[in-house]
């Protein structure tokens, strides 16, 4: 099935809000838990930590449903 072609004057993702929100929605509810486990503090319990991530990813799976593959987005400019 050939994609539907979308014109935009954005160069980047801001063309597709369910895609920015699914970004934002990860970055501010795990980006804290990402810190500690990469900086080996533990201020939490891997209990928590596993509960959150589960809950936060199973919230961006219904986000990346949302979102409509079959369109392909162009950037177009003034000058075009």
């Amino acid at each position: 099935m050939s994609k539907r072609i979308k014109k935009t004057t954005d160069e980047g993702w801001e063309c597709v809000s369910e895609l920015m929100d699914l970004v934002r929605l990860i970055d501010d509810e795990l980006g804290h838990h990402f810190y500690e486990i990469k900086t080996c503090v533990r201020t939490q319990t891997t209990e928590e930590i596993v509960y959150e991530i589960k809950r936060v990813l199973s919230e961006a799976q219904g986000l990346l449903d949302d979102i409509d593959t079959d369109i392909e987005y162009k950037t177009i400019y003034d000058d075009e």
